[in-house]
């Protein structure tokens, strides 16, 4: 986000640290439960924005990961052979972890794989991981595929947030949500903006971060807005990854 006052933090996928993720530390974005938690601002350990660690209860962790195309704990030993300390662990889309859901409560799996993930990433690291919880934008394009009409997605999916945001007075450190990041109808569109408004209000609610996945851009400063609007200061809406500049 571009506009003054505004401002996005940028992070990497790869859960190798590099430049990008260098001193971003969790505490400059996200309340943690104690304040030796989390890393100090000027604190020179890196901390990844997001990794994506798949745990299952029918596979091992490798193996699950491979399925998913990613690496799992490996890429995390990597992560802190390189000299990282503290992860960002965002819950796979829910499509990858089961059927689609046809409720919140459907999530809930989803994010207790995500929590066991997170512990198996802290026998690891010397710092620690946080798990990020909520809802791929894409799966509103997996629903209606599947039947559901745009606004049903929408109430689906803004249920799964409501689900993610009740880990936010235990273990969850912040939500994920955003918009879909490729062509989509006009009533796609607005039911995703709907879900994304609704994540920034459980932000402000939560008095918590929210990381979007979003459509790339130079210019974010509506999301910034929206946030703004709900009570969530801008500069806790966290892009997981830019290309260009922001």
């Amino acid at each position: 986000m571009t506009s003054p006052g505004t401002s996005v933090s940028a992070g990497t996928v790869d859960a190798t640290p590099s430049r990008t993720t260098r001193q971003v530390s969790a505490s400059r974005f996200f309340r943690s439960s104690t304040a030796a938690d989390a890393p100090a601002p000027d604190d020179p350990r890196f901390a990844g924005n997001e990794v994506h660690v798949v745990a299952s209860a029918a596979v091992s962790l490798e193996a699950a990961a491979a399925e998913a195309g990613r690496r799992g704990i490996e890429a995390v030993k990597d992560f802190a052979r390189s000299g990282g300390t503290h992860l960002l662990v965002v819950n796979k889309p829910s499509w990858h972890l089961g059927e689609l859901p046809e409720s919140g409560d459907d999530f809930r799996h989803v994010f207790e794989t995500t929590l066991g993930a997170v512990s198996d990433a802290n026998d690891v690291l010397d710092g620690r991981a946080w798990p990020v919880l909520g809802v791929h934008p894409g799966l509103v394009s997996q629903l209606v595929d599947a039947g559901h009409d745009p606004e049903d997605a929408e109430g689906i999916m803004r249920a799964g947030l409501d689900l993610a945001s009740e880990y936010l007075d235990g273990p969850a450190l912040a939500l994920k949500s955003g918009r879909p990041h490729y062509e989509v109808s006009d009533e796609v569109w607005n039911a995703s903006n709907a879900v994304l408004k609704h994540a920034l209000a459980l932000g402000a609610e939560n008095d918590r971060a929210v990381q979007l996945h979003t459509e790339g851009s130079e210019d974010l400063t509506e999301i910034a807005d929206w946030a703004e609007e709900r009570g969530l200061p801008a500069h806790r809406v966290v892009k997981h990854y830019a290309g260009g500049r922001l």
